[in-house]
This record gives structure tokens, C-alpha cells and sequence, in this order.
């Protein structure tokens, strides 16, 4: 059982979303795959993911614990990064927890860390790659993000990072239709210098991404592309950006408010504890409704979940592993 001195607590600094969006950037397409509806919750979520695991390595690397960091296997689910501890595969589940509310109840009282659920879907439950004994550990990542325009102009005038994405206003962008393709896409903008870094998908089916510097006085144009995956930006255009291709007949007007940021404002990490694959197999339960709304944690469909109080704590493995 995981009590509040158990909880391994974690600080957290700019280079851990770095490395989130770092890694979002460059398996972009491979995240997103045929994704019919793209989202930019679902892009945070790992960022903050690849952020905890960045994170926790510091920790062992700090605590002088044996660790080994396997390569990421292709065709496996992105947002667990996998690290092997005493052997055994450790899979980092990580909750980002944006509320402010639900942080400041934390903050003033740890136990209600303990409120968070331990869920993991069925679906990844009975995945070909998991043994028995692989050690699901549990984190949580207080911290914020921004949700509107003027949230991240706000951010802006702070000073603090961002990092933007906007994804094609149409799913026969990014999956045209019959299987055709979208042909050469332009970009036009008429606000100043803005660098731009576009994701696609070649004829081929490769992908194709690009950094292209956009400005009044020239335009852009792709080779012939399959389709469009998103664009980036780590700054915000001042102005719209108009998008074309061959085989569409309307433009895409990308304007400052259809941005999202994917930087996630980390505040602390809260590792709450692990289970081995087996005991969370048979010790879980699917989730009762609202139950852990107070944290803003809403367990995906079809998960199955633990109370974070029968949680194994990470610190106690972790000196196990240190004598060994």
C-alpha cells in the first residue's frame, strides 16, 4: 500500500516540455497515424508523458539506481516510453492534471494525490508486448496549458515558451478521398517573417516535412503530396496564412486563434507507485462514473483501474535495486 511519504515528488523545469514536444515533433506522423480526428489533448498528453519519463530518469541517474533505456520499438504505442528496471520493462502511465483547483487540493493536502486512478485501457492490458511481469508504474504531472487564444497571449507576455500546432480544417486534407492525392500545397502569409514546419505525406505514402520561412514578398510550394499531417510554428503568425492544393477547391485560412499549444506549463511530479502487469490484471476494475472527477482525471473508455492507495511505491523497489 502507497501512503503520501511514499509518493516520489519530482521538480519539473522547461527542459522536460522541451523534450515532449521535441519528440512529438519528429514522430509526428507516426503518433498521429490514420487518426481520423486529430487532437492536440491527445499530443500533449505525450508530451507530458515523454516529459515524466525524462524526468524519472533524472531521478534514477540521480539515486545512482540501475536502469537500462531499451529502444523504442516500432509499431508500439508512442506515449510509453520503456525503460527496463531490474530487468523487468517498466511502462510509465502519466495523468496531466490542468486543473487549478485539483492542484491546489493536492498541494494542500498530498492524500488527495492518492484519489488520482491507476487506469489502463483493456485494449493495452492484452497487447501482444506486455509480459506478466513488466512493472506498470503510475505518475501524475501537475501542471498547466493554455486553452484559448488570449490564455496563450497571456503566456506570450510572460515570457514562456510555446509551441504551436494546427491540424487540416477537413479530414480530405490529410485522407483524401477515393485514394487520390492533394498535390502541391501553397502557403501564402502577408504578416511578417513566420517560420513554418509542415508535416505531409508523399504520393508513396513517405513522409515528406518541411521548414519553410513564409513572408509577404514569397510564397510556397510543396512537391506533390498524398496528403497534409499539420503544420507547426514555435512562434505565433500575427496574421492568417492561406493554404491551397491542387485537388481542393477551397483555400484553408489558418488564422492566430487555430493554434493550439502543445507546451505543457509542468508545475511537479507526483510518481505515485507501480503494480507488476499480473497484479494490475487481477487486482483492477472498470471505473465507476465521476469517481475521480474532483482531479479532472477521466479514465478512458473501457480502462480498468486501480485505487492509487494499493499502489507498490516506487521508492522502496528503487533501494532494493541500489543493494542488488
Amino acid at each position: 500500500m502507497t501512503s503520501p511519504q511514499d509518493i516520489v515528488r519530482l521538480p519539473y523545469d522547461e527542459s522536460l516540455s522541451l523534450a515532449g514536444v521535441t519528440y512529438v515533433q519528429h514522430n509526428l506522423g507516426r503518433i498521429l497515424g490514420g487518426r481520423a480526428t486529430p487532437s492536440d489533448s491527445h499530443l500533449r498528453r505525450i508530451v507530458a508523458s515523454v516529459a515524466v519519463d525524462l524526468a524519472l530518469r533524472r531521478w534514477f541517474d540521480r539515486e545512482r539506481i540501475p536502469y537500462t533505456l531499451l529502444d523504442d520499438e516500432p509499431f508500439t504505442r508512442p506515449e510509453w516510453p520503456r525503460l527496463s528496471l531490474g530487468g523487468r520493462r517498466l511502462i510509465l502511465v502519466t495523468s496531466l492534471i490542468t486543473s487549478r483547483r485539483a492542484i491546489q487540493r493536492i498541494h494542500r493536502d498530498p492524500r488527495r494525490a492518492l484519489d488520482a486512478p491507476a487506469a489502463v485501457s483493456a485494449d493495452d492490458l492484452e497487447a501482444g508486448g506486455l509480459s506478466e511481469g513488466d512493472l506498470l508504474t503510475f505518475a501524475l504531472l501537475l501542471g498547466l496549458e493554455t486553452r484559448s487564444l488570449a490564455d496563450l497571449e497571456r503566456a506570450l507576455a510572460a515570457g514562456h515558451p510555446i509551441h504551436l500546432v494546427v491540424f487540416p480544417p477537413s479530414p480530405a486534407w490529410a485522407h483524401p478521398p477515393h485514394g487520390g492525392d492533394l498535390g502541391s500545397l501553397a502557403l501564402a502569409s502577408s504578416s511578417a517573417r513566420q517560420e513554418i514546419v509542415i508535416h505531409g505525406v508523399l504520393p508513396g505514402h513517405a513522409p515528406w516535412t518541411a521548414c519553410v520561412a513564409l513572408d509577404p514578398s514569397s510564397a510556397f510550394r510543396s512537391p506533390p503530396l498524398h496528403s497534409v499531417t499539420a503544420l507547426l510554428s514555435s512562434a505565433l503568425p500575427q496574421g492568417p496564412i492561406v493554404a491551397s492544393a491542387e485537388s481542393r477547391p477551397s483555400r484553408w485560412e489558418i488564422h492566430p486563434g487555430d493554434w493550439r499549444n502543445l507546451w505543457v506549463y509542468g508545475i511537479e511530479i507526483l510518481v505515485l507507485g507501480w503494480k507488476t502487469v499480473h497484479e494490475f490484471r487481477t487486482g483492477s476494475a472498470p471505473p465507476s462514473p465521476s469517481r475521480h472527477a474532483s482531479l479532472g482525471i477521466r479514465p478512458p473508455q473501457g480502462s480498468r483501474l486501480l485505487e492509487a492507495r494499493r499502489l507498490r511505491p516506487l521508492a522502496a523497489l528503487a533501494d532494493r535495486l541500489r543493494q542488488s
